[in-house]
């Protein structure tokens, strides 16, 4: 059994507990991710699997200074035992950066080159980069897609990425989009008409359709916040709760009272619910 002062110690290095981790679970993720860190070749050779990519250019520890700072500030977390590479293998052309969860749920980050340099096509800077795929490495043991990129593209620098990042949830999305863009443009070009018309209406159709749903979601997402930040006084105590919840209980929690907010996590008895009861105290 896992003691509150465990518990807390444990998060102080940047470990949150899945909403389905038990104490054996969560305590294995632990080991496993510092084993990682300490040393990636005898990890990978213990759990029996290959890397993702080839593991060589490691990021330096005093490049992550100012993402932990930036990720403290937001969310009250800060991941201390994150092993990050520069490789390009793998990683699709939209793509900067991409965070390998595998069976264990240790994540592993995997930095485009460019980034060595600190930039990528003058849009991304690397402090950045490593703060958006910081959340994703914190919240290596949830599995809940819904707002999971809200809360990476908050960290941004950018007001616009903030907003629309989230648009897009899954890879796919972004291939799909890319086809569609690619048939429009060549049937514009070849002056197809009637393949014009019909990309065209599938462009329109497929943003239209994304914007939909990115702000019936964030209207969810902000309803929550908004209701938390009033019972703390405070943005960043709401915000660092509501990355430990659930998309369900966000959901939910956009249509809950405090009191029953409050009620639902007492209930749970998980680690994860121990935690955030430790953390943030709701009502008197």
């Amino acid at each position: 059994m896992i003691s509150d002062a465990e518990l807390l110690r444990f998060h102080e290095e940047g470990f949150i507990p899945g909403p389905l981790e038990g104490n054996e679970e969560f305590l294995q993720r632990i080991f496993f991710t510092k084993k990682l860190y300490q040393d990636p070749k005898i990890f990978f050779e213990e759990i029996k699997e290959p890397p993702p990519f080839f593991l060589e250019a490691r990021l330096k520890r005093p490049i992550w200074s100012w993402t932990r700072t930036r990720l403290w500030e937001m969310y009250e977390m800060a991941p201390e035992f994150v092993s990050a590479f520069f490789h390009n293998r793998g990683i699709s052309f939209f793509q900067g950066a991409v965070t390998w969860i595998g069976k264990e749920r240790v994540p592993v980050l995997q930095i485009r080159k460019g980034f060595e340099k600190g930039s990528f096509l003058w849009i991304y800077d690397l402090d950045e980069m490593l703060a958006h795929e910081g959340v994703h490495a914190a919240r290596a043991a949830f599995d809940e897609p819904i707002f999971e990129e809200f809360f990476a593209y908050l960290t941004s620098s950018s007001r616009w990425r903030k907003v629309i990042g989230p648009m897009i949830r899954h890879s796919w999305e972004v291939f799909v989009f890319s086809i569609v863009v690619m048939g429009w443009m060549l049937s514009s070009f070849f002056d197809y008409n009637l393949l014009f018309l019909g990309f065209s209406s599938a462009l329109l159709s497929w943003v239209g359709l994304g914007l939909f749903r990115l702000f019936r979601l964030r209207m969810i997402f902000f309803r929550t916040f908004r209701k938390l930040q009033k019972h703390f006084s405070c943005s960043k105590k709401a915000l660092a709760m509501m990355v430990r919840l659930t998309d369900r209980e966000i959901i939910e929690f956009s249509r809950f009272s405090l009191e029953e907010i409050k009620a639902v996590i007492e209930k749970d008895r998980s680690l994860r619910c121990r935690l955030i009861s430790l953390l943030y105290k709701l009502g008197n």
